[in-house]
């Protein structure tokens, strides 16, 4: 891969990809004879492949692609690979179809952006049976397989890993690339649950208002304050039908107003005794849902630490 860029939360992500395959055609030498002391490449005529694939027999394959367009496409015989062996290059750019995973726990939420390469050809004598993992001489790791790292506000990208997918009914199997992304949990924490939990803190100090017509407008205030900052930050949230954890931070911080509200309201014909049982249940409303706030925050926090602490930033590839 030449980029990759993180998911939308369809899945979707934007990604350049160079594939190269390597296979042997007895008698291709005859067309396209190598030249003694020449070049390193003897280049194929792309042209020669036709639906008949009695000239050229490239291979045929699919990827996860939604909108993919062919950058570039080449074909050759290095002086430096065996007798028949010909060397096939597609560069490929657009979006791919990538998986959508456990939302719930945004801002926290850890997504998959995945490549699975298959082959296939209609004549199931030639088909790709299974795929398999080489390792070089040394048994050292494979290189890197992105290329150019793309840098994101959004996301960090972990190291990629790679499995084969065996089905036993078709025995045949799937190449799969997997790149995880982490989302950069802590933008999301400071620019939206820290002043949410800081204006839902604000409403131990209605508790202390006599008067009820200020305990209202005061809550009122708040409930407008934190709706208000809801539609100014809705842009860097998800579109998801998914409750998140994120939401349960904010939502709660809105039905802790509205409960003050209901609570104030129904303590207005009441005795001294009875509006102090009520001022006592209001400190218990904000301190759990202050409380409950802060713990999700840190939750997040140490899930995104843990991950990140576990994890590979993408620079190795991991063999599983």
């Amino acid at each position: 891969m030449y980029s990759i860029a993180p998911p939308d939360e369809h899945g979707l992500f934007n990604a350049n990809v160079r594939v190269v395959m390597k296979w042997r055609q007895p008698g291709i030498e005859v067309m396209y004879p190598r030249v003694q002391d020449g070049p390193a490449r003897t280049k194929i005529n792309i042209e020669d492949y036709s639906a008949d694939r009695t000239i050229l027999r490239f291979p045929r394959y699919d990827l996860n692609k939604d909108e993919v367009e062919v950058e570039q496409i080449y074909a050759y015989i290095d002086i430096s690979d065996p007798q028949d062996v010909i060397t096939w290059q597609q560069v490929l750019r657009g979006k791919f179809i990538g998986i959508v995973d456990n939302l719930s726990l945004f801002p926290a939420d850890k997504q998959e952006l995945r490549f699975a390469f298959r082959m296939w050809d209609n004549d199931p004598d030639d088909r790709c049976r299974y795929f398999r993992q080489l390792h070089y001489v040394d048994n050292t790791s494979w290189q890197l397989g992105i290329k150019r790292k793309v840098k994101s506000l959004s996301f960090s990208f972990l190291a990629p890993q790679i499995c084969i997918d065996e089905f036993a009914v078709s025995r045949t199997s799937r190449y799969i690339f997997k790149v995880e992304v982490l989302r950069e949990t802590t933008y999301y924490l400071r620019t939206v649950a820290l002043p949410m939990v800081l204006i839902t803190s604000l409403s131990f100090a209605s508790n202390s208002i006599d008067s009820f017509g200020d305990q209202v407008g005061f809550n009122s205030s708040l409930l407008l304050t934190m709706v208000a900052y809801l539609f100014i930050t809705k842009d860097v949230t998800p579109a998801t039908a998914e409750v998140t954890l994120l939401d349960v931070i904010t939502y709660g911080a809105l039905l802790l107003s509205w409960m003050l509200i209901m609570l104030h309201f129904m303590s207005i014909e009441e005795s001294d005794v009875q509006k102090k049982r009520e001022e006592w249940i209001g400190l218990a409303l904000c301190a759990t849902t202050v409380g409950i706030q802060i713990c999700l925050i840190t939750f997040l926090f140490v899930r995104y630490k843990y991950i990140m602490y576990k994890s590979e930033k993408l620079g190795d590839l991991l063999i599983r």
